[in-house]
C-alpha cells in the first residue's frame, strides 16, 4: 500500500476528520497517523480546537458596531482620497 507523509497529511485534515475522503484516502491517513505521533498529535489539537469553538457562545456585536467602524476608517484615511 502506498503511504503518504507529514504534508500530504496536513492537506487531508480536515477531510478525514469530517469523514469526506474516500476508503483509500481514509486508509491512508490513518495508516499515516498510526506512524507519525506529530501528526496524530496534530490532529488531537484540530479536533479539540473544533469541540472548544462549538461550545463558545456566539455574541452579536452592538447594532452601532458597524457606522462606528466605517466612522474610524474614514477618518484615518488621507483626505486626498
Amino acid at each position: 500500500m502506498a503511504e503518504i507523509g507529514c504534508d500530504q497529511f496536513s492537506n487531508c485534515l480536515i477531510d478525514f476528520v469530517d469523514g469526506d475522503l474516500d476508503q483509500v484516502q481514509h486508509a491512508l491517513v490513518k495508516d499515516h497517523l498510526e506512524k507519525c505521533p506529530l501528526c496524530e498529535a496534530l490532529m488531537e489539537s484540530y479536533v479539540k480546537t473544533i469541540f472548544i469553538l462549538q461550545k463558545v457562545n456566539q455574541v452579536a456585536p452592538p447594532k452601532d458596531m458597524a457606522i462606528r467602524l466605517r466612522q474610524y476608517l474614514q477618518s484615518k484615511l488621507p483626505s486626498s482620497l
